[in-house]
Protein backbone atom coordinates (compact mmCIF):
# COMPACT_ATOMS: atom_id res chain seq x y z
CA UNK A 1 0.00 0.00 0.00
CA UNK A 2 2.63 2.60 1.00
CA UNK A 3 4.53 1.64 -2.00
CA UNK A 4 1.75 2.88 -4.43
CA UNK A 5 1.40 5.84 -2.34
CA UNK A 6 4.65 6.87 -3.59
CA UNK A 7 4.83 5.77 -6.96
CA UNK A 8 1.47 7.76 -7.42
CA UNK A 9 3.08 10.80 -5.47
CA UNK A 10 6.12 10.59 -7.72
CA UNK A 11 3.84 10.51 -10.46
CA UNK A 12 2.50 13.65 -9.70
CA UNK A 13 5.27 15.65 -8.42
CA UNK A 14 7.16 14.28 -12.15
CA UNK A 15 3.62 16.07 -13.52
CA UNK A 16 3.51 19.01 -12.19
CA UNK A 17 7.67 19.89 -12.50
CA UNK A 18 6.91 18.98 -16.51
CA UNK A 19 3.77 21.21 -16.75
CA UNK A 20 5.64 24.22 -15.10
CA UNK A 21 8.29 23.87 -17.28
CA UNK A 22 6.23 24.00 -20.31
CA UNK A 23 4.48 26.99 -18.94
CA UNK A 24 7.23 28.59 -18.57
CA UNK A 25 8.44 27.88 -21.83
CA UNK A 26 5.30 29.38 -23.35
CA UNK A 27 5.72 32.33 -21.09
CA UNK A 28 8.73 33.25 -22.26
CA UNK A 29 7.71 32.86 -25.75
CA UNK A 30 4.76 34.95 -25.37
CA UNK A 31 6.76 37.80 -24.00
CA UNK A 32 9.07 37.63 -27.05
CA UNK A 33 6.43 37.46 -30.04
CA UNK A 34 7.14 41.36 -30.36
CA UNK A 35 10.89 41.94 -28.78
CA UNK A 36 12.16 45.15 -28.06
CA UNK A 37 15.48 45.52 -29.14
CA UNK A 38 17.15 45.82 -25.68
CA UNK A 39 18.90 43.50 -22.84
CA UNK A 40 15.46 42.17 -20.92
CA UNK A 41 14.57 40.22 -25.02
CA UNK A 42 18.61 39.10 -24.46
CA UNK A 43 18.11 37.55 -21.41
CA UNK A 44 14.13 36.59 -21.87
CA UNK A 45 15.59 34.23 -25.12
CA UNK A 46 18.59 33.30 -23.30
CA UNK A 47 16.38 31.95 -20.68
CA UNK A 48 13.86 30.56 -22.91
CA UNK A 49 17.27 28.56 -24.78
CA UNK A 50 17.87 27.15 -21.27
CA UNK A 51 14.33 26.26 -20.71
CA UNK A 52 14.30 24.46 -24.21
CA UNK A 53 17.55 22.90 -23.45
CA UNK A 54 16.01 21.01 -20.57
CA UNK A 55 13.37 19.73 -22.33
CA UNK A 56 15.63 18.22 -24.87
CA UNK A 57 14.39 20.67 -27.81
CA UNK A 58 18.10 21.58 -29.27
CA UNK A 59 17.27 22.96 -32.36
CA UNK A 60 14.91 25.50 -31.16
CA UNK A 61 16.99 26.25 -28.16
CA UNK A 62 19.75 27.02 -30.76
CA UNK A 63 17.45 29.09 -32.47
CA UNK A 64 16.95 31.61 -29.37
CA UNK A 65 20.16 31.68 -28.50
CA UNK A 66 21.65 32.41 -31.68
CA UNK A 67 19.24 35.36 -31.82
CA UNK A 68 20.26 36.44 -29.26
CA UNK A 69 23.26 36.52 -29.86
CA UNK A 70 21.92 38.77 -33.12
CA UNK A 71 20.49 41.22 -30.75
CA UNK A 72 23.11 41.55 -28.08
CA UNK A 73 26.10 41.80 -30.62
CA UNK A 74 23.94 44.70 -32.08
CA UNK A 75 23.45 46.52 -29.00
CA UNK A 76 26.30 45.85 -27.88
CA UNK A 77 25.59 43.79 -24.82
CA UNK A 78 29.10 42.48 -23.72
CA UNK A 79 27.69 39.97 -20.97
CA UNK A 80 24.54 38.89 -23.35
CA UNK A 81 27.76 37.61 -25.75
CA UNK A 82 29.74 35.91 -23.51
CA UNK A 83 25.64 34.39 -22.25
CA UNK A 84 24.25 33.91 -25.48
CA UNK A 85 27.29 31.95 -26.66
CA UNK A 86 27.25 29.26 -23.41
CA UNK A 87 23.56 28.99 -24.50
CA UNK A 88 24.79 28.14 -28.27
CA UNK A 89 27.39 26.04 -26.78
CA UNK A 90 24.35 23.53 -24.14
CA UNK A 91 22.40 23.44 -27.70
CA UNK A 92 25.45 22.21 -29.53
CA UNK A 93 25.86 20.00 -26.88
CA UNK A 94 22.09 18.22 -26.83
CA UNK A 95 22.88 18.13 -30.36
CA UNK A 96 26.22 15.85 -29.52
CA UNK A 97 27.97 18.44 -31.58
CA UNK A 98 31.07 18.61 -29.41
CA UNK A 99 33.55 21.07 -31.58
CA UNK A 100 30.89 23.42 -31.66
CA UNK A 101 30.14 23.48 -28.16
CA UNK A 102 33.89 23.59 -27.66
CA UNK A 103 33.84 26.56 -30.00
CA UNK A 104 31.38 28.33 -28.40
CA UNK A 105 32.33 27.44 -24.82
CA UNK A 106 35.63 29.34 -25.61
CA UNK A 107 34.45 32.20 -27.10
CA UNK A 108 31.85 32.59 -23.83
CA UNK A 109 35.22 32.30 -21.85
CA UNK A 110 37.76 34.76 -23.83
CA UNK A 111 34.36 37.36 -22.97
CA UNK A 112 34.09 36.39 -19.01
CA UNK A 113 38.11 36.90 -18.52
CA UNK A 114 37.74 40.79 -20.21
CA UNK A 115 34.85 41.09 -18.02
CA UNK A 116 36.47 39.40 -14.82
CA UNK A 117 33.23 37.83 -14.25
CA UNK A 118 35.11 34.86 -11.88
CA UNK A 119 32.11 32.86 -11.30
CA UNK A 120 31.02 33.04 -14.98
CA UNK A 121 35.27 32.24 -16.04
CA UNK A 122 34.67 28.70 -13.51
CA UNK A 123 31.27 27.93 -15.35
CA UNK A 124 33.18 28.11 -18.73
CA UNK A 125 36.24 26.13 -17.73
CA UNK A 126 33.94 23.78 -16.49
CA UNK A 127 31.77 23.91 -19.98
CA UNK A 128 35.44 23.46 -21.78
CA UNK A 129 36.40 20.45 -19.83
CA UNK A 130 32.87 18.85 -20.26
CA UNK A 131 33.41 18.85 -24.21
CA UNK A 132 36.67 18.31 -23.83
CA UNK A 133 36.27 15.00 -22.36
CA UNK A 134 33.14 13.95 -24.54
CA UNK A 135 35.53 15.23 -27.95
CA UNK A 136 38.16 12.48 -25.58
CA UNK A 137 40.72 14.55 -25.80
CA UNK A 138 42.94 16.94 -23.11
CA UNK A 139 41.95 20.47 -23.21
CA UNK A 140 44.34 22.83 -24.86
Amino acid sequence: MNFKIIILVTIVCFCQTSFAQTKEIDSLSNLLIAPKQDTSSVIRMISLSKALVEKNRYDTALKYATQALSLSEKIAYLKGIASSHTAIGNAFSGLLKYADALKNYTEAFNIHMKRGDKTAIAESYYNIGSANYKLDRDPE
